[in-house]
């Protein structure tokens, strides 16, 4: 039964050379597009990603075990423990975390900037400026202040 399917199938391409052709040509421009925009969209993201990595996160965020769960309200009570977080800062790690370049500490907090009629909601993230250079890029994109 195979047998004759495939002889079926070769006698349909050699019977009608430019429909094969055609096919041939149209299945050829259709992978090509494919594989450029899957290219574009794969480096996108792999840029995307980078710049998040460069700009804000760094490569690793260490968080409080419930802060997560709790993100939405900005808690400031849900801090790193102390003794990791002095541990973390004084660079005293384990040998596995060791290949870490730099460390820094960041609170991120809600506020909200208004004339007293109108207010605009604000993001803001307290840094250490003297270890956030190590970590990321924002040092180029401050223009005056402290």
């Amino acid at each position: 039964m195979t047998k004759e399917l495939l002889g079926i199938a070769l006698r349909n391409i050699t019977r009608n050379r430019r429909r094969t052709i055609l096919n041939v040509i149209a299945l050829t421009v259709g992978m090509t597009i494919m594989i450029i925009a899957l290219g574009w969209i794969r480096g996108y993201f792999t840029t995307l990603y980078q710049g998040m990595i460069t700009l804000d996160t760094g490569e690793v965020q260490v968080l409080h075990r419930s802060y997560l769960a709790e993100q939405r309200r900005t808690p400031l009570d849900l801090l790193v423990d102390g003794e990791l977080a002095q541990r973390l800062a004084e660079e005293q790690l384990p040998e596995q975390l060791s290949k870490f370049s730099a460390v820094t500490r960041r609170i991120e907090y809600e506020a909200e900037l208004g004339n007293g009629r109108e207010y605009m909601p604000m993001r803001g993230r307290g840094v250490d400026p003297g270890l956030e250079p190590e970590i990321t890029t924002i040092q180029e994109s401050i223009v005056a202040g402290s």
